[in-house]
């Protein structure tokens, strides 16, 4: 199905300097998104993965970890779409660096001075 343009450019100018930007048409879409049955099939499993990755994280001892390791992900995704290499392994030994650093100094504090969590 043909949709024709999704929107249109304009160019204004801001500080002297001529900036394009993309708007989009609004929403709802003319035609509307039809879901045929392929396409409802796939939905369909995406939302069973979506449960049962959810399922699997609050049943989790380790739910932190796991939070932190979508962030790095979604980070990493966001580099490598704007150019930037960047790779979860090398993040993660980043991580490690910094937690034994971040161990080590705990370790010199006074008891009383001890953080609890590992920020």
């Amino acid at each position: 199905m043909k949709r024709g343009e999704i929107g249109r450019y304009e160019t204004i100018r801001i500080a002297g300097e001529s900036v394009r930007s993309f708007v989009p048409h609004p929403l709802p879409l003319d035609p509307p998104v039809v879901l045929d049955a392929s396409l409802q099939q796939t939905l369909k499993a995406a939302k069973a993965a979506f449960a049962n990755l959810n399922q699997a994280f609050d049943t989790s001892t380790h739910q932190q970890s796991l939070r932190d390791l979508l962030v790095r992900q979604e980070a990493i995704a966001s580099s490598q779409i704007e150019g930037i290499p960047c790779f979860l392994v090398e993040m993660i030994k980043q991580a490690d660096r910094n937690l034994i650093i971040w161990q080590l100094c705990q370790a010199a504090l006074p008891a009383s001075e001890r953080s609890e969590q590992n920020e």
